[in-house]
């Protein structure tokens, strides 16, 4: 984890019950961490996640070979891609 200086931390307060207080507690004690250390790498671990499974597409080997294909072999413009193209053009033309 890379270093922060203490001009960059904010205070960030959790409220929880005193059982899941006790867990964490037990659970930083087996890797060896004070429970803030524990809490915010188990927070950004998860938020690494929910970031990446937001920002990736995943797709199908179906899929995929459908994608393929059309970037292979794409379909004919239709009349309004040919018209879109045709404004577009004169817009750069002008």
């Amino acid at each position: 984890m890379e270093s922060i200086s203490t001009s960059d931390r904010a205070q960030l307060t959790l409220r929880a019950p005193a059982e899941l207080r006790t867990r964490l507690a037990d659970a930083a004690a087996v890797r060896g961490l004070s429970v803030n250390s524990f809490v915010l790498q188990a927070a950004t671990r998860e938020a690494d996640e929910i970031l990446k499974q937001q920002r990736e597409l995943y797709l199908s080997a179906a899929d995929a070979e459908v994608i393929l294909k059309l970037l292979e072999t794409p379909p004919k413009p239709n009349a309004a891609l040919t018209r879109a193209f045709a404004r577009r053009q004169k817009l750069i033309d002008a």
